[in-house]
């Protein structure tokens, strides 16, 4: 256990420190002209253009809910990893049950995933990194260092998209190429040993241009058996052979390992969170994803553009289930894809954008469960092996049907096999099961003079249910009578008959700027969903448990009276619901109904920018029947950054008012059968300072 004497006197010499660099500027007595783009806080709709839309629409002619967070949003406040960029969006849930940073998930709209994030689309640079196994994304693969925006639509993208693209897209742009040549380096340390070391450079010419940046990262966490190392980069290469024609290649890799302190019993939640029960579980993982991309234009309106993307995955880890017990597990990935696509964009059309493309990828993977042993050579207790092939087609334009009023319209057609062995034989393998979606959307934008737009869409959906949710073979040991019984009985959580989920989506809402000091966008929408995949407590496995329905409001506005200063207010309001079943009209659980963000950025002034963030949650259970409910929260971070030509100094104080909450919990059953809450711990108060240097 962590000396507490010792956190103490840390903390107490982060805020001096802190007190210290609030105090730098008035200390230096001269202003500095900070460069724009880096520090730019918001984004104006009508000149901002969202390549996840596919056709490169300007955020002001996006008929779905849409924000993009810039350069200064992402670079200047308190985020130390790339999933808490997003909790600024209305619509999203954010939430790290490690504590450490290490294991964000990401939710849209009430689309729950716990411990994954099975609902978003995430790219980067354009292309999906989620692994095939369970849909989860690694937020951790690019550092906000690396990044130049995040864009994020939310709502349904499957007519673009197809799977996983229920809850919304994000999509990650990392830094590109500048005129001529410069580079950067950051380092920032904190409570914990928190550490990052990150450095990149980028160039342009005549023959080439490109970018590459790698980050190192280390922390030992808060709580017991909670240290985390990772070591990434991202590369990219840009060739125009011609005018007319240019090849660009990628290429993202990293390694990272950590420590997973697991969940808490409530008991334990009120007396000594930085506890762990999980002290041999761990995750070791290897990933590695190379694409090729060639552009040819046709013509000035019109563009071909083919694309080839790998990917290796290599997991190696040991993994408790409360009260089940640990397990080593073993998982290899190997994917790759292939898409071509035809945009054009017309000048004396109705159709002002359009888009024709297919996809088809192939992938396959090896899981492998043991019994724990420090060699990795445990006996066998479970082993699949799954290949899954898709393939696409897709067709979308954007019309102007008036001055004022626009049209856009989607349709992709997919069609997934998949087919599983199982090498230990212990029963026969599942068919091969083959599955087809139809996603159509359309929808209107018009255009309010002076002021914004408003917008309104429908859309249907699909989520094909995970290989690991259709095929994993984690043996669950229950003993249900206790010791000195009948001998325990082994489940499966997974299930081969799993339907894909589908649904329709309705959306209005609007963008407006009725003043350039003020900024409002809200929406409101429904959605209904089919076949619901969730997990069955009752039988505990996956299944197609119930409808759902879905609906609520995400609205944001954001005033700047003075040139330095700038404030905004978030809201968000989610009901999702169970429709239907034992647990009609409850809220599914890990979903807050109401969540407020604040925001307030000072600066530049003197050189020096303050930002202060703060999220609220409340009304979140952790139970399908909400009898279990997660105590409200507010969590306040602020940073200051004091930029001094190409230095920049900063400092960040986390959950400022040392804020003790639960980031995430769930409801499991113990030994016995009987109900048994578990709670993951947030963050608790922590400091960090930094230096970042520029290069030109």
């Amino acid at each position: 256990m962590k000396d507490v004497a010792s956190r103490a006197g840390a903390r107490r010499r982060g805020v001096i420190a802190l007190l210290t660099m609030i105090a730098m500027p008035a200390v230096a007595g001269f202003a500095v002209a900070a460069e724009e783009e880096p520090t730019l806080p918001y984004i104006l709709p009508d000149t901002v253009r969202v390549e996840s839309s596919r056709l490169g629409f300007r955020l002001s002619d996006l008929a779905s809910s849409a924000a993009v967070l810039p350069p200064g949003r992402i670079r200047m406040s308190a985020s130390r990893e790339t999933a808490e960029i997003l909790a600024a969006v209305p619509g999203l849930h954010v939430y790290d049950p490690s504590g450490n940073g290490q294991q964000g998930v990401v939710e849209s709209r009430g689309f729950t995933s716990f411990g994954q994030t099975s609902y978003l689309q995430v790219l980067v640079d354009g292309l999906p990194i989620a692994e095939i196994e369970a849909d989860r994304v690694d937020w951790g693969i690019v550092s906000p260092e690396q990044i130049e925006r995040v864009e994020v639509m939310r709502g349904p993208v499957a007519s673009l998209y197809g799977d996983a693209a229920m809850g919304g897209v994000v999509n990650i742009v990392t830094r590109g190429p500048s005129r001529g040549a410069e580079g950067w380096i950051e380092t920032r340390g904190g409570d914990d040993d928190w550490f990052r070391a990150a450095a990149g450079a980028a160039w342009s010419g005549a023959k080439s241009e490109g970018s590459i940046s790698v980050v190192r990262r280390s922390v030992d966490g808060n709580r017991e058996h909670s240290g985390a190392r990772a070591t990434g980069g991202v590369g990219t290469v840009r060739f125009p052979f011609s005018p007319s024609t240019s090849m660009r290649a990628r290429l993202i890799a990293r390694h990272s390992s950590a420590e997973i302190p697991g969940p808490l019993p409530d008991s334990l939640m009120r007396s000594d969170r930085s506890r762990s029960l999980t002290p041999e579980d761990r995750v070791d993982q290897d990933y590695f994803q190379p694409a090729l991309e060639l552009a040819h234009r046709l013509g000035a309106s019109t563009e071909l553009t083919a694309i080839a993307r790998g990917e290796i995955r290599d997991l190696e880890a040991t993994e408790s289930v409360i009260p089940s017990g640990a397990m080593d597990r073993e998982s290899r990935t190997r994917g790759a894809q292939a898409e071509a696509r035809l945009r054009w964009n017309p000048v004396s059309s109705p159709l002002r954008q359009g888009l024709l493309g297919a996809s088809t990828s192939m992938g396959r993977l090896e899981s492998r469960y043991r019994d724990p042993d420090p060699s990795g050579e445990g006996a066998l207790q479970g082993a699949s092996d799954v290949d899954r092939a898709t393939a696409a087609a897709f067709v979308a334009g954007r019309f102007q049907l008036s001055r004022r009023l626009s049209a856009t319209g989607a349709l992709r057609v997919d069609w997934t096999r998949s087919e599983v062995e199982l090498p230990l034989g212990e029963e026969p393998a599942p068919e091969a099961q083959e599955r087809s979606s139809l996603s159509p959307s359309i929808g209107l934008s018009y255009e309010l003079p002076g002021m914004g737009q408003i917008f309104a869409s429908v859309a249907r959906s699909f989520k094909n249910p995970t290989l690991e949710q259709l095929y994993d073979r984690r043996p669950y040991f229950v003993d249900d009578d206790g010791p000195g019984g009948n001998p325990p009985f082994i489940l499966h959580l997974s299930s081969s008959a799993l339907e894909p989920q589908r649904g329709t989506h309705f959306d209005l809402g609007t963008r407006l700027s009725p003043v350039r000091e003020l900024q409002i966008e809200g929406s409101g929408y429904y959605a209904k969903s089919e076949d619901e995949i969730g997990f069955d407590l009752a039988n505990f496995r996956y299944d197609n448990i119930e409808k759902s329905i879905h609906y609520g409001f995400e609205g944001r506005a954001t005033y700047s009276p003075l040139d330095p200063l700038r404030a905004e207010l978030g809201y968000t309001w989610t009901r999702a619901l169970f429709d239907g079943g034992k647990y009609d009209g409850k809220q599914i659980n890990g979903v807050p109904i109401h969540r407020i963000h604040a925001s307030m950025r000072l600066g530049p002034v003197l050189g020096s920018v303050l930002t202060i963030d703060g999220n609220h949650l409340r009304d979140q259970w952790l139970d399908e029947g909400n009898a279990y409910e997660i105590d409200p929260s507010t969590v306040v971070d602020a940073a200051i950054y004091h930029t001094q030509g190409a230095l920049t100094l900063f400092a960040a104080m986390r959950n400022l008012f040392d804020e003790e909450y639960a980031s995430a919990a769930y409801l499991t059953i113990d030994e016995r059968g009987r109900e048994l809450p578990l709670y993951f711990p947030g963050a608790p108060r922590s400091f960090e300072i930094g230096v970042r240097l520029a290069a030109p």
